[in-house]
């Protein structure tokens, strides 16, 4: 790359919007990857300068460019917090689903960073809530439950969020509220229609892991949940158990261990094609 072409993503990296008007009058292209496979675009997403986005956008810079990372420009502004340039690029048409590093999408970028704001811009404008990351299967209301962003859980509840969605092992949101601890998380799931007796794959429900844990509060909203339930489904009541089996010699993960976000990766490949579009 010249040097006179490296100029056009120093401006955009520090949306220096004058510069980068001289710059792509004077000829210099908006498409140009630098080393690490980045264009203006994405610098200018990363600096979070809409002014820069929409004079590159409007200078034919391709809004699901991929860097050598796997990350398209409006990923790249979510992993960063810049909302308003999410925005920006959905407003243009931005594929907001397409997987970024690690297999996440945009949406469970800003999650992980307990970015409520930026998650609202995304559900409010139609981005899957239930996009696993590839290597996890972990979802963003996993991801904030984890976390403990009870504001985050909420919205995405409201967003349509899968309640029941599991990891590898077969945890639920439930499942890692209650391990850590976050009993206003769990009290939010279970007031959205989260089942209180989900098992993962060793037959082990939250209130198991609320109570090995030694989170209090979670095991008593967890066992009124349980009443609850048995109240106004008496039928199934031999369904649901208070204990789980005995964990055997056999089990391969031993809860309050690994959790679903820390596990082997998945075997599927993770796509080198850019998204359709510009």
């Amino acid at each position: 790359m010249s040097a006179p072409q490296h100029l056009l993503h120093l401006a955009a990296e520090n949306g220096d919007l004058p510069y980068v008007q001289s710059l792509l009058a004077a000829g210099l292209d908006p498409t140009t990857k630098d080393a690490e496979g980045r264009t203006p675009l994405h610098c200018a997403a990363q600096c979070g300068s809409v002014p820069v986005l929409r004079v590159l956008l409007d200078a034919g810079a391709k809004k699901n460019v991929l860097d050598m990372g796997q990350a398209t420009p409006i990923y790249t502004a979510a992993m960063h917090g810049k909302a308003e340039v999410v925005a920006a690029l959905v407003a243009a048409g931005a594929n907001m689903n397409y997987p970024g590093k690690g297999g996440c999408s945009p949406l469970f970028a800003a999650a992980k960073r307990n970015d409520v704001q930026t998650v609202e811009v995304l559900l409010h404008a139609g981005a899957n809530p239930n996009t696993p990351a590839y290597t996890t299967r972990v979802t963003a209301l996993w991801a904030a439950a984890q976390t403990g962003c009870l504001e985050l859980v909420r919205a995405l509840i409201r967003g349509g969020a899968d309640l029941e969605a599991r990891t590898k092992d077969g945890r639920t949101p439930l499942h890692v509220s209650a391990e850590h601890g976050h009993h206003e998380v769990v009290r939010a799931l279970l007031e959205a229609g989260a089942n209180p007796d989900a098992r993962d794959i060793y037959d082990f429900p939250p209130n198991y892991m609320a109570e090995r844990n030694h989170h209090p509060e979670c095991v008593q909203a967890l066992q009124a949940a349980l009443a609850a339930r048995r109240a106004a489904a008496p039928a199934v009541v031999g369904e649901l158990r208070d204990e789980p089996p005995e964990a055997t010699a056999a089990a391969a993960v031993e809860p309050g261990g690994a959790s679903g976000a820390q596990q082997v990766a998945d075997t599927k490949p993770l796509s080198t094609q850019e998204p359709k579009g510009d």
